[in-house]
């Protein structure tokens, strides 16, 4: 998980560059856009969550073994006040920021 700037770790046999979630430089550890990304999935989707089928927006939807639905999304674009999503036949409108990922979690 965490790398150094060039996206080595500390296997000196082989030198195979990644994307990682914290890079180590320094001694200062920076959190990436990687990181966020599965921060946002990992808080939110319980494990035994099932994927919901969307429509409308760049979004995953969840089922939680609690009944909540989780919906990640994101957004390429400018801040939207009105972006739409579809999660099993039910429309939500969230206000997006502007080239950002947002999670909404409806219900229990």
């Amino acid at each position: 998980m965490v790398l150094d700037s060039t996206g080595l770790g500390n296997d000196t046999t082989r030198h195979w560059a990644q994307d990682s979630l914290l890079v180590g430089n320094n001694g200062m550890v920076t959190k990436t856009p990687t990181y966020y990304v599965f921060r946002h999935f990992s808080q939110y989707a319980q494990p035994g969550a099932k994927v919901v089928s969307t429509t409308g927006g760049d979004a995953v939807a969840f089922k939680n073994p609690d009944g909540s639905t989780v919906v990640v999304m994101y957004n390429s674009g400018a801040a939207n006040p009105n972006y739409a999503v579809s999660v099993g036949g039910t429309s939500y409108t969230f206000a997006m920021p502007g080239n950002g990922w947002a999670t909404v979690k409806v219900g229990p």
